[in-house]
């Protein structure tokens, strides 16, 4: 069961996906699976690293394995000082690297990542985001499989109780389409319907 802990860090990382403009639960599920899974490929080679130094072999990396790829670990990542840099780095080159990482176009895998979309705004919020999702405990199967539970109950809290936001960047289409000025008043298309119903009972 997913621990109170958890749970507090998986609600920030939602909040902190909505105040940057990704307001669509399906579009957080999504980008945070990315991430996750980056997180979880660089765990796995790092245990393959220890495994092959405690029995006295030469590792051969499985996953990160030219010389620049090893720039693309998670930990990598975490380690740079400089928030720009970082975000450049994971745009350009590790998210491309992360859809091609299966080049069997009949894979699921494949299939599932065609398409992928890398939607974090800025390196600011890529920052934060990545700092929470390093704070999730991911250690055992039993807590990976307790939080993707509860961020699919999270989904579906959102989808019952209305709370599909509109995306920041359309609210701001919608803003320079309409040009409101300070002297125009604005009034909420529900409560317009409630205004004409008033005038026809008046």
């Amino acid at each position: 069961m997913i621990t109170t802990e958890q749970r507090s860090k998986v609600d920030k990382i939602w909040l902190d996906f909505h105040s940057n403009g990704i307001a669509i639960p399906s579009d957080v599920m999504e980008q945070f699976n990315y991430l996750v899974f980056l997180r979880q490929l660089d765990e796995l080679e790092t245990r393959r690293e220890k495994r092959a130094r405690m029995v006295g072999e030469n590792y051969v990396p499985k996953v990160f394995v030219t010389k620049e790829e090893q720039d693309y670990r998670w930990q990598k990542l975490m380690d740079m000082s400089n928030t720009e840099d970082r975000f450049k780095l994971f745009q350009e080159k590790v998210f491309p690297w992360l859809i091609a990482l299966n080049d069997d176009e009949d894979s699921a895998y494949a299939r599932y990542m065609k398409k992928a979309v890398f939607k974090i705004p800025t390196a600011l919020a890529f920052e934060i985001i990545m700092r929470d999702i390093n704070d999730l405990e991911l250690k055992d199967e039993d807590s990976k499989g307790d939080l993707y539970e509860y961020m699919l109950s999270k989904m579906g809290a959102y989808k019952i109780n209305g709370q599909f936001r509109t995306p920041r960047q359309i609210i701001k289409m919608m803003v320079a389409m309409a040009n409101p000025q300070p002297t125009d008043i604005i009034v909420e298309q529900r409560c317009l319907g409630l205004i004409q119903y008033w005038k026809r009972c008046a």
